[in-house]
C-alpha cells in the first residue's frame, strides 16, 4: 500500500480541500536502506532480550477525547494579560507581540469589537503622541481601530496621530470623517443624535409660540380691548371696558391650565385680528404643538436608551466584554428572536459551536428569518461536518436575499469540498455577477486562511436597531415632562384636541373678519381704526382722528393737526426703537412685531435651533446620552455658530431693510 502525505501548504484554498500526492520514489529508496538495516539491528536485540528477560505486562491506556478548546474571548483576556505584563516588564517587543495575537484571535473568532481595549489602546495612543512619539503613537491608533472598529474614538485619535506626523494628512482627515460617520451609524449615537434632534425641535416650537403669543398681545390686545367696550352697555366707561378686557386675556392663567395650553388660548382669542401672514403662521404653530403632544413619548424614548433591552442587544452584539448585557438577555423568562440571535452569535465567537447552532435554531423558530442567519447557521453546520444542512441553509438564506454574496461564496466553497465542482462552479459565478470585487477580497482572505475559511455573515442591523416600546417607567417620566407644559388637567390628548379646535377656531374667525370689521391699529399713530366709532370713514386704513386731520381737513384746527402730526412722528419714532432693540436683542422678534410673521418664526427657529446646538456641542448643558467624542464636537460647535450668527446677521439685515 503506497504511502500518503498532506501537504498544506500546497493545499487548494478555493476547492476547500488538501492537495494530496505521494511521495517521490527516489527519495524513498534512498531513505529504505538505513531503515531496513536499523530494523534487522532492532530485531536481534529484540529476540536475545526476549530469551532472557520475562515480558513485562503492557499498561492499559485511557483514551480520553482532548479536552475542548478554551472560549475565544478566554484566550483573549490571556493574551490581553499577557500584553500588560509585558508592559510593566518594558518589553514593547513582547507586547505588541500579544496584541498582534489578539488581533488575529479577534478577527479569526469573529467578535465585532472590544471596546475597553479599543479604549484603553486609544489612550496610549495619545499619551505616546503627545510626548512626541509618534510613529508609536500611530501603530496604537492602528491598532485601537483594528480592536473597536466600531467605536469612533480610535479613529479620532488615529486622526490626530496622523496628522501629528505631517506627511499623512489626507489619512488623517479620512480617518476622521470615519469617526464622525461613527456617531450616525451606530445605535447609541444615532438615537441620541436624532433624540437630541427632536428634543430640540419641540424646545423651538415652544419658544417660538411663546414669541408669537407674546408678539400678538403686542400687536393686537388694545384692539381688542377697544372693542370690548363696544361689547358692554354704553354707560360703561374706557377705564372698565378696559379692565374687563385685561381679566378676560388672563382668565387662562386664572384656570392653571399650564403654559402651552395659555398660549393656544391667547393665539385663539387673537384670531379675528390676524393678517394673512400671522394667520398661517398661527395654523402651523398649532399643528406643531398638536403632533408634538401625541409623538412626546416616542421623542423622549429615544433619550431612555441606558438599561434598556435595546441597549442589552447592541452590546451583547458589539462588544466582547459585554458580559453583563448578555446575563440580562439569558435571565429573560420569555426570550425573543432578537435575544436568541445576539446569544447564539456570542456563542458562535466564543467558539461554542452546538450552543450556536441550539440558539440560533430557537431564534428561528421564534421567528427571525433574516438572511444572515441562515448564513449563520450554514457555516456552523459545516464547521460541525454537516455539509449538506449547511448547503440548505444557503440556500434558504438565497430565497430571502438572492444576491446574498456570503452565501453564494460559502455555498461554492462547501461544494468544493465535496469536489462538485460544477456545482461549486456556478455559485462562484453567481457571487461573482454580483460583486466581483468583494467577491475577489473573500478568495483572498481564503487563500490566507486556508481550506477551511468561511465567511462570516456578520450582525444584521435590525439586531443594532431593536425598538424599545415604552415601559411604565418610561410614561411616568414623560407625565413629569407634560406637566412643564401643562396641568394635570390637561392630559396630552385632550391639549391636542385643543388645539386642533383652535386651528378651526382659527379658520371660522377668518372667514368673520369681513362681517365683524374689527379694530385695526393705525399705521400713522397707532391707534384704534374703528368703523363703530367713525361710521363716516370710508376704511380702516386709518384712525378717525388721522382720517379728518389729514384727508378731510375741514373743521379741524391747525393746531390739532399739529399736535397730530407730532404725535404721528413720535409713534413711528418709538416703534423704530422698539423694533430696533428687539433686532439686536432676539432674532425674529422684529419681523413679529411688524406682522411679518412667517419671516420672524423662520428666523427665530433658526438661531434657536442653532442656540441650542451650540450650548450643547460645547457641553454648557449636559446632555442626556452621549452622542460624539469630544474632539468631533469642535466641528459641530462651529457649524451651530456659523448658523447662529447667520441667522441673526439675516434678521438684522430684514429689519433694517424694512426701516428703509
Amino acid at each position: 500500500m503506497p504511502l500518503v502525505m498532506i501537504l498544506p501548504s500546497l493545499a487548494q484554498a478555493q476547492a476547500g480541500i488538501p492537495y494530496a500526492a505521494p511521495p517521490d520514489e527516489g527519495d524513498t529508496e534512498e531513505a529504505a536502506t538505513p531503515a531496513a538495516d536499523d530494523a534487522t539491528k532492532g530485531e536481534a536485540k529484540l529476540e536475545s532480550s526476549v530469551a532472557t528477560e520475562p515480558a513485562a505486562p503492557v499498561p492499559s491506556v485511557d483514551t480520553a477525547p482532548p479536552p475542548p478548546p478554551p472560549p475565544t474571548d478566554t484566550v483573549i483576556a490571556q493574551l490581553w494579560e499577557t500584553r500588560r505584563l509585558a508592559l510593566a516588564a518594558g518589553s514593547l517587543q513582547g507586547a505588541d507581540a500579544a496584541l498582534r495575537e489578539l488581533v488575529v484571535v479577534k478577527d479569526q473568532a469573529g467578535w465585532p469589537n472590544i471596546f475597553a481595549y479599543g479604549e484603553a489602546l486609544a489612550r496610549e495612543s495619545e499619551q505616546a503622541t503627545t510626548k512626541g512619539n509618534v510613529g508609536r503613537g500611530v501603530e496604537l491608533a492602528q491598532a485601537a481601530v483594528l480592536v473597536a472598529p466600531d467605536l469612533p474614538q480610535p479613529h479620532v485619535v488615529l486622526a490626530r496621530a496622523l496628522w501629528a506626523q505631517g506627511d499623512h494628512v489626507l489619512a488623517a482627515v479620512s480617518a476622521g470623517l470615519d469617526g464622525y460617520l461613527e456617531t450616525w451609524i451606530e445605535a447609541p449615537y444615532l438615537r441620541a443624535r436624532l433624540g437630541l434632534v427632536l428634543n430640540a425641535s419641540v424646545a423651538v416650537v415652544v419658544l417660538a409660540t411663546l414669541l408669537f403669543a407674546l408678539m400678538a398681545l403686542y400687536r393686537h390686545a388694545r384692539m381688542m380691548v377697544h372693542d370690548f367696550h363696544h361689547l358692554l352697555p354704553h354707560g360703561a366707561t374706557r377705564l372698565q371696558s378696559g379692565l374687563f378686557g385685561v381679566l378676560f386675556l388672563l382668565t387662562p392663567l386664572f384656570f392653571r391650565i399650564g403654559i402651552l395650553p395659555t398660549l393656544v388660548a391667547w393665539i385663539a382669542l387673537m384670531g379675528l385680528y390676524y393678517e394673512r401672514r400671522e394667520r398661517i403662521a398661527a395654523l402651523v404653530l398649532l399643528l406643531a404643538l398638536a403632533g408634538a403632544a401625541v409623538l412626546l413619548p416616542r421623542v423622549t424614548s429615544l433619550m431612555s436608551y441606558s438599561g434598556t433591552r435595546s441597549e442589552a442587544i447592541y452590546l451583547a452584539t458589539r462588544d466582547m466584554l459585554a458580559e453583563d448585557a448578555a446575563l440580562r438577555l439569558e435571565a429573560s423568562t420569555d426570550p425573543r428572536a432578537e435575544d436568541l440571535y445576539a446569544l447564539g452569535l456570542r456563542a458562535r465567537w466564543k467558539g461554542d459551536l452546538r450552543r450556536a447552532v441550539d440558539l440560533l435554531s430557537r431564534a428561528e423558530r421564534v421567528g427571525a428569518s433574516d438572511a444572515r442567519l441562515y448564513v449563520d447557521l450554514g457555516n456552523l453546520k459545516y464547521l460541525l461536518g454537516d455539509k449538506q444542512a449547511a448547503i440548505a441553509y444557503y440556500n434558504r438564506a438565497l430565497s430571502v436575499d438572492a444576491d446574498s454574496v456570503v452565501a453564494l461564496f460559502n455555498m461554492s466553497r462547501v461544494y468544493y469540498s465535496l469536489a462538485e465542482q460544477q456545482k461549486a462552479g456556478e455559485a462562484h459565478r453567481r457571487a461573482t455577477a454580483v460583486d466581483y470585487e468583494l467577491v475577489e477580497a473573500f478568495a483572498r482572505d481564503a487563500k490566507r486562511v486556508g481550506p477551511t475559511y468561511l465567511v462570516n455573515a456578520g450582525v444584521p442591523r435590525s439586531l443594532l436597531v431593536v425598538p424599545q416600546p415604552a415601559d411604565a417607567l418610561h410614561e411616568r417620566a414623560v407625565s413629569q415632562l407634560w406637566l412643564w407644559f401643562a396641568s394635570r388637567s390637561v392630559p396630552r390628548f385632550v391639549f391636542a384636541t385643543g388645539a386642533l379646535a383652535a386651528l378651526l377656531l382659527l379658520a371660522v374667525m377668518a372667514w368673520l373678519r369681513g362681517a365683524a370689521k374689527p379694530s385695526v391699529a393705525c399705521p400713522r399713530c397707532g391707534m384704534a381704526a374703528c368703523k363703530r366709532c367713525n361710521p363716516e370713514m370710508p376704511d380702516q386704513k386709518q384712525c378717525g382722528q388721522c382720517y379728518h386731520a389729514f384727508v378731510v381737513r375741514e373743521g379741524v384746527d391747525p393746531q390739532s393737526r399739529i399736535r397730530k402730526e407730532i404725535e404721528v412722528h413720535r409713534h413711528q419714532a418709538r416703534t423704530l426703537r422698539v423694533r430696533q432693540v428687539l433686532s439686536l436683542t432676539l432674532t425674529g422678534t422684529a419681523q413679529l412685531a411688524g406682522g411679518a410673521a412667517l419671516r420672524g418664526i423662520s428666523l427665530f427657529a433658526l438661531f434657536a435651533a442653532g442656540v441650542l446646538g451650540l450650548v450643547l456641542a460645547l457641553d454648557l448643558v449636559p446632555t442626556p446620552a452621549p452622542v460624539m467624542a469630544r474632539a468631533l464636537s469642535i466641528p459641530s460647535a462651529v457649524v451651530m455658530g456659523v448658523v447662529v450668527i447667520t441667522a441673526f446677521v439675516l434678521g438684522l439685515y430684514d429689519a433694517k431693510r424694512k426701516e428703509h
